[in-house]
């Protein structure tokens, strides 16, 4: 048999043999924007479901493989170009966007899709500090917002 149950700041969850307790820290949640790059930033708007619909075609084609990744934002095309590399062969994906400067980042996939995954807003922000060396990838949407790091090779 399970339960829920509150007292003096806890949560416990009991199913069956598995329990769980969740204490509430009596701290302010910690300002995770202090910990963002600052200074110049590339910033490009992209159609989370179109985006999302590309990503997850890509993830197929790399399924029991390291799913890196390569954006490249093209000024002339107006578009997002993204690249996988497997044994099974290429995977290429078009998303528009309208980038201000030619751009090539590496990263890896299943960090996009889990952050794309949490979002529900239809047009998600993409930041790249430090493009196009070690780059901070920042997603945002609406209040929330993902970082990924980048090393460049």
């Amino acid at each position: 048999m399970g339960g829920i149950a509150f007292s003096e700041g806890k949560l416990h969850l009991s199913s069956g043999d598995l329990s769980t307790s969740l204490h509430l820290l009596g701290t302010e949640f910690p300002d995770y924007m202090s910990i963002l790059p600052k200074g110049t930033c590339l910033r490009y708007a992209l159609n989370r479901q179109d985006t999302l619909r590309s990503m997850n075609r890509l993830v197929l084609l790399a399924q029991q493989e390291i799913q890196k990744v390569t954006l490249v934002f093209n000024v002339e095309k107006s578009a997002l170009f993204l690249t996988t590399e497997t044994s099974l062969g290429r995977g290429y994906e078009i998303v528009p966007c309208k980038p201000t400067m030619d751009t090539e980042v590496i990263t890896n996939l299943k960090h996009l899709l889990d952050a794309f995954g949490y979002m529900s807003t239809d047009s998600v922000d993409i930041e790249l500090y430090g493009a196009p060396c070690d780059t901070t990838i920042v997603l945002r949407s609406g209040e929330y917002f993902h970082a990924i790091s980048v090393i460049a090779s």
